[in-house]
């Protein structure tokens, strides 16, 4: 299973016309095992609702390991309560796969579940399809972390995110699990999920 960890780097310059170069989604930060062999930039061209989506793609066809485009926030408002995190997402010649991702984050700062749609990789071509990771919040939950990740080369789209409390009745997809991970400062709720700030 791959580690999902947090930290930030800066975009790589990337030009076009459609493409906002250079330009991290705002409150999104990049990270994972190989955070610098990716890069982010937000997309006024291919989206899938509104006016922008979030592109991230390999910077090259040899990428080390993975990379992730994430946020974390505050998860009081989600404790004991089971919650989904959803997008639509895009991809064109992922040759690894990607996936949506949740992790959630005790109050000491232990890690009590977590999903990444390993089980369940998107691949190679893809349309605009939506896609979901739910997990059970425990009840002194201190962060959730979540993102989209792309391991190996190509190109991901991600749109039209939300994070909120499960439908009665759906059905958790990750299991408890352990990791360690450098900490970072949580967004106080879930910030531009629609990429147009």
């Amino acid at each position: 299973m791959y580690k999902v960890w947090i930290g930030t780097l800066a975009a790589a310059l990337f030009v076009s016309t459609a493409l906002a170069a250079d330009t991290v989604p705002k409150d999104w930060i990049l990270s994972g095992d190989s955070a610098s062999d990716y890069v982010a930039n937000v997309d006024h061209a291919t989206v899938h609702g509104g006016k922008a989506s979030a592109h991230y793609k390999s910077r090259d066809d040899h990428p080390k390991e993975f990379g992730t485009l994430m946020q974390v926030c505050d998860a009081t408002a989600f404790r004991g309560k089971r919650v989904v995190f959803s997008a639509f997402v895009k991809t064109t010649k992922v040759a690894g796969w990607t996936g949506l991702w949740l992790r959630v984050d005790g109050n000491k700062d232990e890690v009590t579940a977590f999903d990444n749609m390993e089980d369940r990789p998107i691949k190679a071509n893809s349309d605009w399809k939506q896609y979901s990771v739910v997990l059970d919040v425990s009840k002194d939950a201190k962060d959730l972390a979540y993102g989209i990740l792309v391991a190996g080369a190509g190109e991901t789209w991600i749109d039209d995110v939300k994070l909120e409390v499960a439908p009665k009745g759906m059905a958790v997809t990750g299991k408890p699990v352990e990791d360690e991970r450098p900490h970072h400062t949580p967004l106080p709720q879930p910030s531009n999920l629609d990429f147009e700030h």
